[in-house]
C-alpha cells in the first residue's frame, strides 16, 4: 500500500536523556472493509509495512468519537477482527489504527455498517380448513404474509398479519396457500403448501369444505361429507356416503392398511429378487 509516514519512537540516551528516534508506521488510505451479521461485525484489512499489531475503534457517530473495541497482533497479510458487542439495527462507523513499538499511525479510512438479524424461519405446518388458515408461529417474528395462487401458478401475497392465522373471505376450489414470517432481518421463504379442493386435485377424489380429506386414516374412518361422492371406493371396501369415507381394513391381514396418496391399499412386505410374497403363509417364497 502506499501512503505517508508517522515517524514516532522514544529512545533514551547514554546519558538519560529522552529522544526520538525513527520507527515508520504507514498509514493507509484504503483497504478496510466490514461485514456485518447477527449483532456482529467482522472487518478485514491488508498489511500495513512494519505494523506488528492493530487498533480497532468504533463510533456511532460519522468521523468522530471512537472507541477502542480491540486489538490484534499484525499478521503478514493484514487482519481480521470480529466485534460481537454492536446491537442490530444501529450504524457503526469503524477505523483501524497500526502500531508498533514507534507508535500507532493515524487511523484508517473509515467504514460504515449495521449489524442485522438473520430473516425469520419459514413457517411449518401450515394448515387449512375452508379458508381458515393456520400455522406454528415463528420465534422473533414480526408479522407474516399470506400468498395464494391458483395450484400450479405463482403465489402473491394477499394480506400481511401479526397472528399465525388468516381467514381468507375469497378462498375458492382450485387454490394453493403458502405463508412467510418476517422480522428485521427480512422475510423467510415459503411454507409448505395447502390447497382449497374439489375432486379433481384430492389425491383420494375426496373434498369438504375447500379441503381434501382423509389425510392419515389410522383410524379407519374421517368425516368427507357428501361431496366424496363414489371415489373413495377403492380395492378394500371403502365406502362413501354423507357421514365421511369408510375404509375397511380386514382383509389386510399380512401387510399394513393405509392411505397410499391414492386410497386405502395393503401395503405388503418387498421381496428379494426371485422371490414373490404369499399372502397365505404371510412371507417371501421362490417365485417359481
Amino acid at each position: 500500500m502506499t501512503g505517508r509516514y508517522v515517524r514516532a519512537r522514544l529512545g533514551q540516551s547514554g546519558s538519560g536523556t529522552n529522544y526520538l528516534s525513527f520507527a515508520e508506521v504507514q498509514v493507509w488510505s484504503a483497504g478496510l472493509y466490514a461485514t456485518s451479521g447477527n449483532a456482529q461485525v467482522m472487518l478485514r484489512w491488508p498489511a500495513v509495512g512494519d505494523a506488528t499489531g492493530y487498533t480497532i475503534l468504533r463510533s456511532t457517530t460519522s468521523g468522530s468519537s471512537y472507541v477502542s473495541v480491540g486489538s490484534v497482533a499484525g499478521q503478514w497479510w493484514g487482519g481480521t477482527f470480529t466485534d460481537t458487542g454492536p446491537p442490530n439495527g444501529a450504524t457503526y462507523y469503524y477505523v483501524v489504527a497500526a502500531t508498533n513499538s514507534g507508535g500507532s499511525s493515524p487511523n484508517s479510512a473509515q467504514v460504515a455498517t449495521t449489524p442485522i438479524a438473520p430473516p425469520a424461519a419459514a413457517p411449518t405446518s401450515l394448515a387449512i380448513s375452508g379458508g381458515s388458515l393456520s400455522w406454528t408461529a415463528v420465534a422473533g417474528a414480526t408479522a407474516y404474509t399470506v400468498k395464494r395462487s391458483a395450484i400450479g401458478g405463482t403465489l402473491a401475497t394477499i394480506a400481511t398479519v401479526g397472528q399465525a392465522s388468516y381467514s381468507d373471505t375469497g378462498a375458492a376450489a382450485g387454490l394453493q396457500y403458502a405463508v412467510t414470517a418476517i422480522n428485521a432481518g427480512g422475510e423467510s421463504g415459503n411454507s409448505n403448501l395447502v390447497y382449497t379442493c374439489s375432486s379433481s386435485n384430492c389425491p383420494n377424489g375426496c373434498c369438504s369444505n375447500n379441503t381434501c380429506i382423509p389425510q392419515g386414516l389410522s383410524t379407519g374412518c374421517v368425516t368427507g361429507g357428501a361431496s366424496c361422492g363414489t371415489a373413495c371406493s377403492t380395492t378394500y371396501s371403502n365406502t362413501c356416503s354423507s357421514s365421511g369415507c369408510s375404509f375397511n381394513c380386514t382383509l389386510c391381514v399380512c401387510g399394513q392398511c393405509g392411505f397410499d396418496g391414492i386410497g386405502v391399499r395393503c401395503r405388503l412386505p418387498t421381496c428379494q429378487r426371485g422371490y414373490i410374497y404369499n399372502t397365505d403363509t404371510c412371507r417371501c417364497v421362490p417365485n417359481f
